[in-house]
Formats: structure tokens, sequence, C-alpha cells
């Protein structure tokens, strides 16, 4: 069973100027209104069709529209992308940006030193749109807030990175295993509380797949339920606030209704038909 959460968020789609433009070794385009960031995607031996055009462009500002929302506009500067079709180039250029010493599965990444997403993208690829909505999340968030709780940061990635845009709609597909998974924990006050009082890691891996889902539903509830406490809640966490101090300060009723609501959301989709 698929679970289809509709994204409701009013943005502005860009306009579709660079479809027939002839794609080089490498090519700059640049989307941007003036009032939100734009992007500069850099293509090395590869190409984006027109129905992968339509998803950077559209995700892009469906994402700007957001984080601007929760934090004002306050960025202009462009967000740096490149994409290879090769995958010893990538794995050339990784391994001499980044400190993964194996890079052979890794499929795109975020550098906050070097400010730019970078993504492998073979040809007919089906993850490029989930991983460019992913690592964009990144990089926007990185540049909002500098700090943060590492569920949050993964939670949006993953968050934009479900995201499909298709015939005018956006909408998540979510399976009702990964629902029953997240059910199980949020069910328990204090498993919950035991994950968001858990410090944050330094290296990606040890997020499991699990905690990639629970990210994903905490950042998913708010959204959809109090979007005015979750911009107060990452706002706690961006001021120094941990994810409990956060969220008593920011959710009302604190994390006892916190626990209550998102334990009678998922509840509610466990159990849907």
């Amino acid at each position: 069973m698929l679970f289809i959460v509709f994204v409701s968020l009013i943005f502005k789609l860009m306009p579709h100027c660079f479809r027939a433009l002839a794609l080089s070794f490498f090519l700059i385009l640049v989307f941007q209104n003036s009032k939100a960031q734009g992007l500069a995607l850099g293509l090395y031996e590869t190409k984006l069709s027109d129905d992968e055009m339509d998803h950077v462009q559209q995700s892009l500002a469906l994402q700007v529209e957001f984080y601007n929302l929760l934090f004002g506009d306050t960025i202009r500067e462009n967000i740096k992308a490149k994409v290879f079709g090769k995958r010893s180039e990538f794995n050339k250029y990784a391994k001499e940006n980044t400190n993964v010493k194996d890079v052979r599965n890794m499929g795109g990444y975020y550098s906050p030193s070097m400010k730019e997403v970078v993504i492998f993208k073979y040809e007919k690829s089906k993850f490029f749109k989930s991983t460019y909505s992913h690592e964009t999340s990144h990089a926007i968030y990185n540049m909002k807030c500098d700090r943060s709780e590492l569920w949050v940061n993964e939670g949006l990635a993953e968050f934009f990175g479900s995201l499909i845009f298709e015939n005018g709609q956006v909408q998540s597909e979510v399976t009702s295993k990964i629902i029953g998974d997240i059910y199980s924990t949020v069910r328990s006050a204090d498993k919950l509380e035991s994950f968001l009082s858990s410090k944050k890691k330094k290296e990606h891996k040890v997020m499991s797949s699990r905690n990639y889902n629970l990210s994903w539903a905490l950042v998913n509830f708010l959204y959809f339920n109090n979007l005015e406490a979750f911009s107060s809640i990452i706002k706690g966490m961006c001021s120094d606030s941990d994810s409990m101090k956060a969220i008593e300060q920011g959710y009302p009723g604190g994390f006892k209704s916190f626990h209550k609501d998102i334990k009678a959301y998922y509840k509610s989709l466990r159990y849907s038909k």
C-alpha cells in the first residue's frame, strides 16, 4: 500500500527557457528570480531530460519558497551543483573534495566547505531527481542555519527528496511498511525522546535507514500539522537549543502534546485503509 501525501505549499514555477540549449562538457544554467536563490548547474558528460529539467526547476522553487517562509528571504547566493555522467570522474572528484574513504557507492553529496551539490547520474537513472532534491535541501538549509540536530537536516532532505511533481501536483509516496515502522517508535514517548535526545553524529553512516525514515516522519508531521511550531522549533535549534528543549519551547503544550499529536497522526495512517 502507498500512502500519498499531497503538498499544498504554493510556489512559483521557473520559466522553461533553458530546454533547447545544447549541452556541452560544462554548462551553467541559472534559474532565479529577484527574490530568491538561483541554481548554477554544471553538467559533465551527461544531460538532463525535459522531465528532469522540470523537476530541477520545480523542486528548487518549492524549497526556496519553504525555507524563506521559515527563515526569511535572507540569501542571494546561487546554489552550485555539479552532475557527473561518468562514475570514474565522480569518484575522482569526490575523493579529492570529501573525507569519505570509499565513494564507490555514493550517489551524491553536499559539501559545506565547497558549498556545492555533487551528483553522479548514470544513464536513465531513477534516483537523480530524489538525490538532487535531497542534496539541494542540505545546501539551502546550510545557508540558512549553520547548526542543527541531524534529524532535522536529514529529515528535511528526505522530505524534499521524496516529492514527485506530476500534472501540476506535488506528492510524496510512502509505503505502509515504513509507516508501520514509524508508528512503532512514535507510539512510545520514551523511544521518541531517546531518538530526539541522541547527540548529533559527525558521520552520516551512523544513520540507519530506520532513523532516516523517522527523521522524515518528524518533518512530515510538523510540516502538515503545525508549520508555525515547526518554524519555532527549527529556529530554536539553530540558536543552540537541543531538540527536546526546542520542542518543549516551540510546540504548543511542549513535548507531551507533541508526542500525543504525532502518535495520533501516524496511528491514523497506520490503520487507514
